[in-house]
């Protein structure tokens, strides 16, 4: 009887163990992550539809950043429609940096529309100075995880 007690609290043990570490899993995989060359890393809002791509970062007051994601690789216009705050874009080709736009200014109404250089899949919008506060460059690798789906 003391064996299969003890059997049953061990169980229970092994049990109580195996859930927090399946959650400590999932909760550590289920934000993005961009990872920079100079070891920085952020957690940017996803824009991975039609609408999330056209509204970005305009609905946000405060400064943060934002991947789009496209389904095909393809010129990407942006502009500052609605924007709160100045912005940097990286132009990516998966994880590749092919370009980028600095210092970009709010303009309400909007005038300007920034196109990546090349075919790209992916665009980061960063605050303004990003680019040059982690000093990347054109051909720069990003460790970027999606995080579960």
């Amino acid at each position: 009887m003391k064996n299969l007690l003890r059997l049953a609290v061990l169980f229970f043990v092994i049990s109580i163990v195996f859930q927090f570490w399946s959650a400590m899993q999932k909760n550590s995989s289920s934000e993005p992550r961009v990872v920079f060359p100079d070891g920085y890393q952020l957690s940017p809002l996803i824009a991975d539809n039609k609408f999330k791509a056209k509204v970005g970062l305009s609905e946000q007051i405060e400064p943060t950043s934002m991947l789009f994601i496209f389904d095909y690789k393809t010129i990407v216009p942006i502009w500052m429609k609605g924007m709160h705050f100045p912005i940097d874009i990286i132009w990516l080709d998966g994880q590749t940096v092919v370009g980028f736009e600095t210092d970009v200014q709010v303009e309400n109404p909007p005038v300007t529309i920034y196109r990546s250089p090349v075919l790209v899949d992916r665009v980061l919008e960063v605050p303004a100075g990003f680019v040059k506060a982690h000093n990347l460059g054109v051909g720069n690798q990003l460790d970027i995880e999606l995080g579960e789906e």
